[in-house]
This record gives C-alpha cells, sequence and structure tokens, in this order.
C-alpha cells in the first residue's frame, strides 16, 4: 500500500480548487457572451407569429373567393364570409376608383372593368354570385350578395 505524502495531498487539492475556480470563470464568460432574451426579441417572435396566421387567413380567403359553397354545405362562420367579401369590395373599389380617375365617372356596370381593371367579375365567397353594383353615375354603391339577401 502507497503513502501519500501530506504535500502531495495538498498540492492536489490545491490544483483542484484552481480547476474549479477557472470552470466558474470560464461558465461566467460563456452566460455573458449568450443572447439575453428581450422585449424587442419578443415582439418580432410575435410579430412573426402574426405573420403566418394573416397569410393563413389569406389563404382561406383565397379558397373562399373561388370555391363557392354548394347547396346543403355547412356554411362557413359569418365573421369569415364578411372578411372575404371584404377583402372582394376592396379590390374591386380600387378598381373603381383607378376608372373614375381615368374617365372621370364612374362605370355603369362591373362589366366595364373587367380586362382592364380586373381579370373577372368579383364573386361574393358565400354564394358565388356577382358583387351587387349600382351606380348614378355620381355615386354608387357595392355590396356581397349575401348581404343584399339577408335585406
Amino acid at each position: 500500500m502507497a503513502i501519500v505524502s501530506d504535500d502531495f495531498r495538498s498540492e492536489i487539492a490545491a490544483l483542484a480548487t484552481s480547476a474549479e475556480h477557472e470552470i466558474a470563470e470560464k461558465r461566467q464568460a460563456v452566460k455573458a457572451l449568450a443572447p439575453k432574451p428581450s422585449r424587442v426579441s419578443a415582439i418580432l417572435w410575435i410579430g412573426g407569429l402574426l405573420v403566418l396566421l394573416e397569410a393563413g387567413v389569406l389563404v382561406t380567403q383565397l379558397a373562399l373567393r373561388d370555391a363557392p359553397v354548394a347547396k346543403g354545405v355547412r356554411k362557413p362562420s359569418p365573421l369569415l364570409v364578411e372578411q372575404s367579401c371584404g377583402g372582394e369590395r376592396y379590390r374591386t373599389f380600387q378598381a373603381l376608383v383607378a376608372f373614375r380617375k381615368e374617365f372621370g365617372n364612374w362605370p355603369e356596370t362591373l362589366g366595364e372593368l373587367v380586362g382592364t381593371r380586373i381579370v373577372k367579375l368579383p364573386v361574393d365567397p358565400a354564394t358565388g354570385l356577382p358583387l351587387v353594383y349600382e351606380s348614378d353615375g355620381s355615386s354608387f354603391t357595392l355590396s356581397c350578395a349575401t348581404t343584399t339577401a339577408a335585406r
């Protein structure tokens, strides 16, 4: 059996203590370099989620726009229908304003916009029917077929 001297033991203890201090210092240095969560990063993260959510709503609106609901099929929520119809009305409104800027009056029918301002007649996503447009030349009304049918 080997006998270890007290001097050797004290050297080993001193080395162990020195190593522990060095490890603790390196851990603190690593923590100091690590990025800290901030309000800005949290806001950006939440903003990214909102962008993804908005993209999902937009995809749903586009899907509803081109696929009218068949009779007997469960209807989408009124809020979703109103939002998607609102998008159609807004796009049509922009085309109407551009037409008025060019010609000085509102078109008599939405058909006058097709081919120059819009690709096809805008439809109510819930029914597949064209938007309801009425004009007297100086003003106009534009509504969805579901809104008109409910009156």
